[in-house]
């Protein structure tokens, strides 16, 4: 996420793909070796959450641009308004990913099963 953010959001874009392309290849795998039911029972009841989670730490890595943005386009003090509310959403968004990826995490530990 700080990486991503340092990045102007390219780390996030690599992560992303990279995810992806194991995930997808993963599943594939799995499909084509034990058929479709271990991939319905142990990946699709986490991976759903945990995917929309990494989606939203994505988003705080692309914030760094609306952050450069704030700083070119407007005065001192609408630079301190703008930022307090960036805050603020950064956080949210933070905090609601976070929530996410534990209860990911407990579908994976305790429901999801192979």
């Amino acid at each position: 996420m700080v990486l991503g953010w340092i990045s102007l959001g390219v780390i996030s874009i690599i992560y992303l793909g990279y995810n992806g392309v194991f995930l997808g290849a993963f599943s594939f795998a799995i499909i084509r070796n034990h058929g479709l039911k271990p991939v319905l029972t142990g990946i699709i009841p986490h991976g759903i959450i945990e995917v929309i989670a990494f989606l939203l730490f994505a988003t705080i890595g692309f914030e760094s641009l609306r952050c450069i943005n704030i700083l070119k386009l407007n005065s001192k003090s609408e630079q301190e308004l703008r930022y307090k509310v960036e805050i603020i959403k950064l956080v949210s968004i933070f905090l609601f990913a976070t929530i996410l990826l534990v209860i990911a995490a407990w579908i994976e530990a305790d429901i999801s099963h192979v």
